[in-house]
């Protein structure tokens, strides 16, 4: 897997605005998520575990590397799936099907291509499509 150097497929500045003001949920930009950050990417295919932190993933390291052009959309989600406390069983494989659909998803939703409606959908496409192992699309209520 490739890294994602180029600049439009990186976050848009007011997509990031946009999500972030959309996070009201009452958590603090520092608490902490599930799992160390390093420990949690290494091995992942097209994941750089050097640019997450050693200890637990706290909100504002994953905002932070979103907005940092020079990290790989596949590292931003693996710093957000550690947070989230993904199971680190399902993690190397579906870092390994990012080819297969969801780093798309992903990428698009950083250039502000997708809303959060049809991000919604995409996602669920793939998971209905055995394509999103280990995750599936949640429905936030903000």
């Amino acid at each position: 897997m490739s890294q994602h150097a180029d600049p439009s497929s990186q976050w848009e500045p007011q997509v990031l605005a946009a999500f972030k003001e959309s996070l009201k949920d009452g958590l603090h930009p520092d608490d902490t998520g599930g799992k160390n950050g390093q420990s949690f990417a290494r091995g992942l295919e097209g994941v750089d575990p050097a640019c997450l932190p050693k200890a637990q993933v706290k909100r504002s390291e994953v905002f932070s590397l979103a907005e940092d052009r020079s990290v790989n959309t596949a590292t931003v989600c693996a710093a957000a799936m550690a947070w989230g406390g993904m199971n680190q069983r399902f993690s190397p494989r579906f870092f390994s099907m990012a080819k297969d659909g969801w780093l798309d998803v992903a990428e698009a939703i950083q250039a502000g291509e997708l809303d959060r409606e049809a991000a919604y959908d995409a996602f669920s496409d793939l998971r209905r499509d055995g394509k999103l192992y280990g995750c599936r699309p949640q429905v936030w209520q903000l």
